[in-house]
């Protein structure tokens, strides 16, 4: 079985078996919190979740917020969570009995191929050993040339911040020496939100990627107690496969009443139009292609 190697206790981390708290205070009061809102020009939210609470409050109350118009930045997408039980064991059951094998045996021929250790980073202290991970990873990794805004010199002093605050809950896979895979993510209260991963073209034949996420997880069920996994935006086969809820999410512009930007929001929603019409053109050619293309067979 693989190692997990953790450091000690996070800022705000609880006692085994009791859900952590955020490690950060909320200094600020909802009628502060509320002014600070009215003083911005146009806040973005770039993923709100239509069915959420604040989703709501936004439609509802626009005008205690003196919102004029609630402008879409693009088109809605899917959004998977895992919402996680309270024991591993029982988040397993959501699979087959030989998809739960298939998981098993990838980390076993990835322990076959090298001994496993987990590495869960979160201290200010670990933020270079995480962004080390990352560069050897990167230099072999599946998705190079969009890698890795975290392997950055100006990201680490960021990522040193978020550590400070409790917020950073990083993740590194090795098989023997090597570093073949790499999490990065932010654990707020009970929720992580997983922002970056990657792994090692090298090892692709052992599913680097995949053996890591069973485990971290697992770790994460069992060690931080969360509640939800938030795999973010888009969608991945990953995500359908690890998460278990599904729901549509949008990013928005909230255009205030203070905000002049009438001609600038005219041109921006014709350009939006115009994008989703040209989708809507070519979504439907591809169909009538895949379609001539059956018939043809």
């Amino acid at each position: 079985m693989p190692d997990c190697v953790r450091e000690g206790p996070r800022i705000g981390s609880s006692a085994r078996g009791r859900r952590p708290t955020s490690g950060i205070p909320d200094p600020v009061s909802p009628q502060e919190r509320g002014d600070r809102f009215r003083a911005s020009a146009s806040p973005i939210l770039p993923s709100l979740p239509q069915s959420s609470k604040i989703w709501q409050y936004l439609c509802e109350s626009r005008s205690d917020l003196s919102v004029r118009k609630i402008v879409p930045v693009r088109d809605p997408g899917p959004l998977f969570t895992l919402e996680a039980p309270r024991t591993f064991e029982a988040y397993l059951t959501q699979f087959t009995a030989k998809q739960r094998y298939n998981l098993k045996r990838q980390v076993r021929l990835l322990s076959d191929a090298g001994h496993i250790e987990l590495r869960c980073l979160t201290s200010e202290d670990s933020v270079g050993c995480l962004l080390d991970g990352i560069s050897n990873v990167q230099r072999s990794a599946w998705k190079h040339d969009s890698l890795f805004h975290w392997a950055r010199i100006d990201c680490e002093p960021a990522l040193r911040d978020l550590a400070r605050k409790g917020l950073l809950r990083g993740y590194l896979l090795l098989c023997g020496k090597v570093h073949v895979a790499f999490a990065v993510g932010f654990l707020f209260r009970d929720t992580y939100h997983y922002a970056e991963t990657g792994y090692s073209e090298s090892f692709r034949q052992y599913s680097p990627g995949t053996v890591l996420l069973y485990l971290l997880i697992q770790d994460l069920i069992e060690s931080a107690h969360i509640r939800r996994i938030n795999f973010g935006i888009g969608d991945s086969p990953y995500k359908r496969h690890f998460g278990n809820r599904a729901e549509l999410e949008r990013g928005i512009l909230l255009l205030l009443e203070s905000c002049r930007l009438g001609p600038y929001l005219r041109l921006f929603s014709i350009l939006l139009a115009a994008k989703q019409r040209l989708r809507a053109i070519l979504m439907h050619r591809a169909t009538l292609t895949t379609n001539n293309s059956q018939l043809a067979l």
